[in-house]
Order: structure tokens, then C-alpha cells, then sequence
């Protein structure tokens, strides 16, 4: 006859445990790179429709607004015929640290395309909104940036909309853009 080797049953167990804690990680890091803006390491537009459509939810739930801020980068063409894409990237890179920089670690920020980012804030107010919308807009007006082909300065315009509980996702994308 064959005989069989029987491992203990809690090897077994310990062994399918392990293979699923990977297959949980892989499948998490899958997740975050798919929302992810490889350029900036900021939400990307995926990720961040995600947080919006979220946000809605429990703005609606607890009957409180959030704020969207809008930016765009000024003049972001000029930036990269003039000083070239490398340095249009490195750009936009400064921006996304600058913004990521002051947020909230519970507040979201995504690069929504080309030179557009968003930024969302939970529990917010219009004091809130415009007082965080100002301090990214000067710290950008405050750096220089040192490419290959002199320094550049930085600019930001900055929309802002209170989004009231319940207000749809097109509608308040529409009013922090038109801001």
C-alpha cells in the first residue's frame, strides 16, 4: 500500500493563513496602485471619484458639508515648451508635495489630470476652505524650482466649493472648476 505523510493539521492551517495574507496584500497594493498617480503618488482620478462618491454619502449621512478646492497650474504649456516636460513633471511633482503637505492625513488630495489636482475636506467650512486654499496658493507662489534651464516659479489657481449633503458629484465638480 502507499502510505501517506500527514502533516500536522495547524501547519496546514498556518500555511493557508500565510498564502492568504498574501494574496490579501497583493491584492491591497493592486488596489492602491490603480487609484494611484504614479507622477505625483497622489490619488488619481479613479481613487479619487472613489473618495468623492464616498464623501457624498457620509456628508449625507451626518448632514454635514465638505469642501473641494480645484487647482490648476498656471501657465503649465508655457512651463513645459520653455523649460521642457522633465521639468513640467518635476512641476507638478512639487506641487503634489506641497499640497500633500499641508492637508489633513484624513483629508484627500489626487491629481485629476494633466495639470489639474483636487483636494477634499471632510468636516469642512467656507473659513476652512478659503483659509486652505490660500496657504497652498502662497507656499506654491514661494517656491522656486531649479531646472536645467534656469529657475522657475510656481503658480496656482484655486477654485473652491462648500458642497452641501445630498448636492451630486458632477454638480459639485462643476462648481469647485467653475470657481
Amino acid at each position: 500500500g502507499v502510505q501517506t505523510c500527514a502533516l500536522p493539521i495547524s501547519a496546514i492551517e498556518r500555511s493557508r493563513q500565510d498564502l492568504e495574507a498574501k494574496v490579501l496584500e497583493r491584492t491591497e497594493e493592486l488596489e492602491r496602485l490603480t487609484q494611484t498617480d504614479m507622477l505625483t503618488e497622489l490619488l488619481n482620478r479613479r481613487g479619487m471619484s472613489e473618495r468623492i462618491v464616498g464623501e457624498i454619502a457620509r456628508s449625507q449621512r451626518e448632514n454635514k458639508p465638505f469642501g473641494l478646492l480645484w487647482l490648476d497650474v498656471d501657465r503649465f504649456k508655457e512651463i513645459n515648451d520653455r523649460y521642457g516636460h522633465a521639468s513640467g513633471d518635476q512641476a507638478l511633482v512639487a506641487v503634489a508635495d506641497i499640497i500633500r503637505r499641508l492637508v489633513r492625513p484624513y483629508d484627500s488630495a489626487a491629481r485629476w489630470g494633466g495639470d489639474e489636482f483636487l483636494v477634499l475636506i471632510q468636516d469642512s467650512d467656507e473659513v476652512l476652505l478659503i483659509s486652505l486654499g490660500e496657504r497652498i496658493r502662497a507656499a506654491v507662489a514661494c517656491s522656486t524650482l531649479n531646472t536645467e534651464r534656469g529657475d522657475m516659479r510656481l503658480s496656482v489657481s484655486i477654485g473652491a466649493h462648500l458642497a452641501a449633503p445630498g448636492e451630486p458629484m458632477e454638480e459639485i465638480l462643476l462648481q469647485a472648476d467653475h470657481a
